[in-house]
């Protein structure tokens, strides 16, 4: 689950940027 998850946000994440990829991808860990 939590592997999906982090590929769906890298693929999505990918294109804007490979700092931001990290950061986001964080935000919405603790989001969820």
């Amino acid at each position: 689950m939590h592997l999906q998850d982090t590929g769906k946000e890298n693929d999505d994440h990918l294109p804007l940027g490979q700092g931001e990829m990290p950061y986001q991808d964080f935000l919405r860990f603790l989001k969820r």
